[in-house]
This record gives C-alpha cells, sequence and structure tokens, in this order.
C-alpha cells in the first residue's frame, strides 16, 4: 500500500493482527466498546459525537499496541476533518444572510459578554479551584513491573484519598504511593478534597504486562 494512503483503519488492523487479537479481546483488555474499535478500523467517524471522543481510545491503542500516539491522532484528526467536509457537502445546508444591524450589534455584544464571562471564570478556576497534578499525567498507562510509583502534587485542598484509602501528603503538597500492581488492568481512583468535602476526582488506569 502506498504511504500517501494508508490509513489509520489500517495501521490499527495490521498491529491488532500481529499480536493475534479478536476486536472482543482487545476491547476487554483495553476496557472500551468494541464497537468503537470497529469504527476505527473501518473509518466510520459517525459512530463518533464529536472529534475528542475517540482520542482516549486512540491513546489506548497507541500504548497497547506499541505505536506512536501523534501518528496515530494525525491521521485521526485529517480522517474526521475529510469525513465532516462530506457530511457538509451531503446536507448542503445555505448559508442565511442576516442584515439587520440593530440584531448584528447586539449579537456582537452578546459574544463579548460570553467571551469576557468565560476568561473571568478560567481566571477563577485557575486561581482558587483544587489542582492534583501527576508525575505521568497520562490516563492510561502500560508498565512492566509489578510495583508503581505513584507521584505527584495537589494545591489549594488539604486531603486526598486512593480507591478510598487515605493518603499521606507532605507540607509542600507532594505525595509518594508504591502500589503493588496486579497482572492485567489497575484502576485508580484519586479524590481531592478540602474540610472532608469532594472536589475533584481523577481516574487513571495501569495496564501490568
Amino acid at each position: 500500500m502506498n504511504n500517501n494512503n494508508i490509513t489509520l483503519g489500517y495501521i490499527l488492523a495490521k498491529y491488532r493482527l500481529k499480536y493475534k487479537l479478536e476486536i472482543s479481546q482487545l476491547a476487554h483488555k483495553l476496557s472500551t466498546d468494541k464497537e468503537y474499535l470497529i469504527a476505527l478500523e473501518n473509518g466510520n467517524y459517525s459512530v463518533f459525537k464529536s472529534l475528542n471522543q475517540a482520542v482516549p481510545i486512540i491513546r489506548k491503542l497507541s500504548y497497547f499496541l506499541g505505536l506512536k500516539y501523534q501518528v496515530l491522532i494525525d491521521l485521526y484528526n485529517k480522517e474526521y476533518e475529510i469525513y465532516l467536509d462530506l457530511q457538509k457537502q451531503k446536507t448542503n445546508i445555505p448559508t442565511i444572510v442576516i442584515n439587520h444591524s440593530v440584531f448584528r450589534l447586539g449579537l456582537s455584544f452578546s459574544l463579548v459578554g460570553i467571551i469576557v464571562g468565560y476568561l473571568i471564570l478560567q481566571v477563577y478556576q485557575i486561581r482558587y479551584s483544587p489542582a492534583i497534578t501527576l508525575a505521568n499525567n497520562n490516563d492510561y498507562q502500560v508498565y512492566d513491573n509489578f510495583q508503581y510509583k505513584l507521584e505527584g502534587v495537589i494545591a489549594r485542598a488539604d486531603q486526598l484519598t486512593l480507591n478510598g484509602q487515605k493518603v499521606k501528603i507532605k507540607k509542600d503538597g507532594k505525595f509518594e504511593i508504591l502500589l503493588n500492581l496486579r497482572q492485567g488492568e489497575n484502576k485508580l481512583e484519586l479524590a481531592v478534597q478540602k474540610d472532608d468535602k469532594l472536589l475533584k476526582k481523577v481516574q487513571k488506569t495501569i495496564y501490568k504486562q
């Protein structure tokens, strides 16, 4: 196959077969719906409600199949854009032009208000909302050893739990936990709290090969 004609689906199917995996087996290992994997291999992007819906699945596939994530996501973005263009051509919805100057002015003010409100909200969240940062922030990680050190830092919060168990936090907000992994998927849920009130949750899966 010409390199210019290689699709995301071709690459995913090729490497899945290389590991001698049925789609249902791969879906089970990745904890995802097999219909999404079928859609990606067939280039059927109508299954996904948005561009970003498939991104976490592609990230998991890249880790599990040993492929470069950026190469896969670039192919996906390119193919999804082509899919959207085809959908627009099918619908062929005419553009409605409104010339009413007062309406346009009101719309402009509304848009400015929405943008300003959004920026204020973002600044507020960055400054005052709780934060948790992991040393490895990938939500799906493939790992070889039986022991894994989960480490990171929290801010603007005073409590942290891992799968319901309290985690010791240092004065500077840093924490580290030595985990004993079991074979296969190890699902982790970190909950950030302040004054016994749940503020934020972070989920991560570590796949022990």
